[in-house]
């Protein structure tokens, strides 16, 4: 009988130990494209309820890149209106994925995008619409590739495996 409880404590903390890796744990490009995708849906949201344009700078020249939402002080359709703004929520990537490219329009998949280093911003309408969108994560060594596309009709943001 206790050599059974010893055998069953020893397989317990091997399964403990095996299941332990080198690899470092954190957030994985599934589950920020995930994070990233319902952040955009609430800026588009924000729009809708309060009747403000609402703009999610993605800042790509910024190390690490972010993502700074901002909110129109005033009411209204008017692009002008998003030059005086107000800040709303800034989203900084984690070490365990990288923002590859941000390119403008909802990119099909199979396309390998060229890395870019700069600025855009997506807009999100109080009629629901936005400005059409692709933003492609991966991880450090680009093996899980993921994408964030926000469409222009529905101002709606989906994450998707592949590029």
């Amino acid at each position: 009988m206790e050599l059974a409880i010893v055998v069953a404590i020893i397989g317990i903390v091997s399964a403990i130990v095996i299941g332990m890796n080198s690899t470092t744990f954190g957030v994985t490009p599934s589950a920020f494209s995930e994070q990233l995708a319902g952040s955009l849906n609430l800026a588009r949201t924000r729009a809708l309820n309060t009747r403000r344009i609402h703009r999610a700078a993605v800042h790509l020249e910024m190390t690490p890149p972010e993502i700074d939402i901002w909110q129109a002080n005033t009411v209204g359709m008017a692009q002008a209106n998003i030059n005086s703004a107000s800040f709303v929520e800034r989203i900084r990537l984690p070490s365990t994925v990288t923002l590859w490219a941000a390119v403008a329009g909802a990119q099909a998949s199979g396309q390998t995008p060229v890395q870019t280093t700069g600025e855009l911003d997506i807009d999100f309408y109080p009629d629901g619409s936005a400005t059409a969108a692709t933003l492609y994560l991966t991880d450090p060594k680009q093996i899980l590739q993921h994408r964030v596309l926000v469409y222009h009709a529905t101002g709606s943001a989906y994450a998707r495996l592949a590029w």
